[in-house]
């Protein structure tokens, strides 16, 4: 199905912006000048102009020293600052102390504990006593008290306002130094994650070469600047392409030499390839891709196609992107309609793509069928004017599957998180700035997978310049919850729902003013840290610009049996199920609750429960909240023994939260109601007999009985494990 792409040209939006952005004689760094770039993609696509390194502040847990050494997956990221000051009698808590001229260009915050949020926060610029801004949190990082939504929002609006990730992405430049506090009784400075006030913090800066030119921010420049940071936060909500079609900085138009736009629709049968080649100096500023079933196999499946169909894409004869189709539109394997700044996914499943891709000579872009069905291809590019210069490098796109990813027991803080790893998203060498990434996996348990954080090693630096809070802090959100926003221009979780329970989840961290540059080679590795026992498949897709001056080299570390790549990877079954990673076998001996197949539930939710308080099996229990008296749970395993049994042992949690309940399997129900009430809690075993299992499916329906004593406001079921 061949489609038109309308381009709409806002005459009055290229008027105001030539007008807003006419060319500056200061070549330094301003407010204004930031805000330009942020709204540019070709300032992505060229080496800075005014050089810099890019690098974070947080309140990453100081016991991670060093990889070899006890505590490098220490998990209390919280309340650690740089210091106290006493200011004027107040304590205040240092958060970001930079000295030389800087920008902080994203700030990234969440709370918990008592009073959250509730301190005052208070920037200082160039040494003065004095704060250029103060306020609470909120209103500063995402109430708008310096900037409209995007610059300055909130993650996800259907959370609750103090336990979202608010993010400012307002830029704050300074000439000699910025120091950013945190006024609040409520934070304790000994033992920060007990009680009181918790605070979490990743805060991105940009180091300038010593002598930039840096006019620092103070509220005239915020004044001189309004109608311009008005414009960019217009700019960037504008809802899809054909709005943003012309930057800011109008300087990427459509291609004179012809229309611009190739339009092709091709059917790929299994194993072969569809090429489109372009000549001359240009950029492709726009890339859609469309998949379809191309005959008709009712057997065909878009999600499969999504992760079987790989992009290739050449620039002057190197290959530089390498990706399944999905995954390098940021929706995966799964439609999952989003509209970012340089990704849109819409629910028809059309893709786009508004990276940047710039060529000198060449550029070739091959849709390769790997899945055993015929494929339907929508591809339209549209190429626009580049001037081709020694700053301009070219965009590369890096995929990998770390598939069928044990992530290990149950960690403890208190052990510092053994049982904790880090993979590696992406390693590069050659010189360039990393632009993003996109997370897509598949989680068998029913507990949060994200806990890791990220560590990114800059030019071979021994110690990260770049460790974060949490996977969820990376991409801008916080406490796992909700399970979808789609409403920012850098940051997206288009699907969450295998954040809580299994299930699927993507995330996106696009870059702008956080680009990361680096003169010979980066690291990005990510921690997987579980709350409990989980087999995941965790496929991130890096993306980055190369200058072609330097022979690169993306690094694919031999991780036999865990990490996969190219042809291997895209060819492998997509996870749609979680009995494709778990498959809920009962074979002799005990069995974990949380290894069986959560079929269905009439009301609440189910969770893997790891209180310290209970001494269960494996330090994880499943438990079943939110339901009432009569709500039913479905469970089903799965004999493949020749002989069936007629009995089974249950283990069960007992507390103060935990009421009646009774199970029946395979129709066949217990008379007995079985009280889960206990002052103290204690893990107890029960013997349930009168059925029969059969080889194959078998179904177990827990019934909640409501509650043991009337004082009970929560009557959860706990289930620890079975044994024959």
């Amino acid at each position: 199905m061949k489609r038109i792409l309308l381009i709409v040209t806002n005459v009055l939006l290229i008027a105001v912006s030539a007008h807003c952005f006419a060319k500056e004689s200061f070549r330094g760094v301003t407010l204004s000048s930031l805000l330009k770039e942020m709204t540019s993609r070709e300032a992505l696509a060229r080496w800075p102009q005014n050089e810099f390194n890019l690098k974070q502040m947080s309140s990453y847990d100081r016991m991670s020293i060093s990889p070899d050494k006890p505590g490098w997956f220490a998990n209390f990221d919280l309340s650690t600052f740089l210091r106290v000051d006493s200011v004027k009698g107040r304590r205040e808590f240092v958060m970001f102390d930079h000295s030389g001229p800087g920008a902080v260009v994203r700030f990234w915050m969440t709370f918990a504990g008592i009073h959250p949020g509730e301190g005052t926060m208070r920037i200082y610029i160039d040494n003065s006593d004095e704060p250029v801004v103060q306020g609470s949190p909120f209103e500063i990082l995402s109430g708008g008290m310096l900037a409209p939504e995007p610059l300055s929002s909130s993650v996800s609006k259907d959370y609750r306002y103090n336990r979202r990730g608010h993010n400012l992405y307002m830029p704050i430049p300074y000439a000699q130094r910025c120091i950013i506090t945190y006024e609040s009784s409520n934070v304790r400075e000994q033992n920060a994650g007990f009680g009181g006030e918790n605070v979490y913090y990743n805060i991105n800066y940009r180091e300038y070469l010593p002598g930039t030119e840096v006019v620092s921010f103070s509220n005239e420049q915020l004044k001189l600047n309004s109608d311009l940071i008005n414009k960019c936060s217009d700019f960037l909500m504008l809802p899809n392409f054909k709005e943003r079609s012309v930057s800011l900085k109008p300087s990427v138009t459509p291609k004179n030499s012809s229309p611009g736009l190739s339009s092709k629709s091709v059917n790929l049968g299994p194993g072969s390839t569809f090429t489109e080649r372009f000549q001359g100096e240009a950029a492709i500023s726009r890339l859609s891709v469309k998949l379809e079933n191309g005959s008709a196999d009712n057997s065909f499946s878009l999600n499969q196609a999504l992760r079987s169909v790989v992009i290739e894409i050449w620039f002057d004869g190197k290959r530089c992107v390498w990706s399944p189709v999905g995954d390098f539109f940021g929706t995966g394997y799964k439609i999952s309609p989003h509209s970012t700044f340089y990704t849109d996914v819409h629910e028809d499943s059309l893709m786009e793509s508004y990276w940047l891709m710039p060529y000198k000579e060449s550029a070739e872009i091959k849709i390769v069928n790997h899945y055993n069905k015929e494929v339907s291809v929508d591809l339209e590019v549209l190429e626009s004017e580049w001037r081709w210069d020694d700053s301009s490098m070219h965009f590369h796109a890096s995929w990998r599957e770390f598939n069928r990813l044990d992530a290990g027991g149950v960690k403890s803080n208190d052990l510092f998180g053994e049982g904790a790893f880090d993979v590696n998203y992406v390693e590069i060498s050659g010189r360039g700035v990393f632009a993003g990434d996109a997370l897509t996996l598949y989680n068998s348990a029913y507990a949060w997978w994200g806990e890791g954080d990220e560590k990114i090693y800059v030019d071979r630096e021994s110690f990260p310049s770049h460790f974060g809070t949490g996977t969820e802090d990376y991409y801008g959100y916080a406490w796992c919850r909700p399970e979808k926003f789609t409403d920012h221009p850098f940051i997206s979780q288009p699907d969450g729902s295998g954040n809580l329970e299994a299930g699927y989840t993507v995330n996106l961290r696009y870059r702008a003013l956080d680009k990361l540059p680096f003169r010979e080679h980066l690291k990005f590795d990510m921690e997987v840290w579980t709350w409990t026992d989980a087999i995941l498949n965790f496929s991130p897709v890096t993306y980055f610009y190369l200058l072609p001056e330097v022979k690169s080299e993306i690094y694919f570390p031999d991780r036999t049996g865990t990490l996969i790549t190219a042809e291997g990877g895209v060819k492998v079954e997509v996870v749609t199920d979680r009995r494709q990673l778990v498959p809920a076998v009962i074979k002799d001996g005990v069995n974990e609750f949380d290894q069986l197949f959560f079929k269905d539930k009439s009301n609440g939710r189910v969770s893997f429960d790891r209180s310290v308080n209970f001494e269960t099996s494996n330090k994880a229990f499943v438990n079943w909240s939110g339901a009432v008296k009569g709500d039913t749970l479905v469970v089903k395993f799965y004999s493949d023994g020749e002989m069936p049994f007629n009995r089974m042992v249950v283990a069960y949690v007992c507390g103060r939260n935990f009421g009646k309940f009774k199970i029946s399997v395979n129709g066949k129900e217990s008379d007995q109601i079985i009280d889960s009430y206990s002052t103290v809690p204690l893990v107890k075993e029960i013997e349930v007999s009168g059925f029969e299992s059969v080889k194959g499916e078998n179904t177990i329906i827990i019934t909640n009985m409501g509650k043991s004593n009337p004082e009970q406001t929560n009557y959860f079921v706990g289930i620890d494990y079975l044994r024959k």
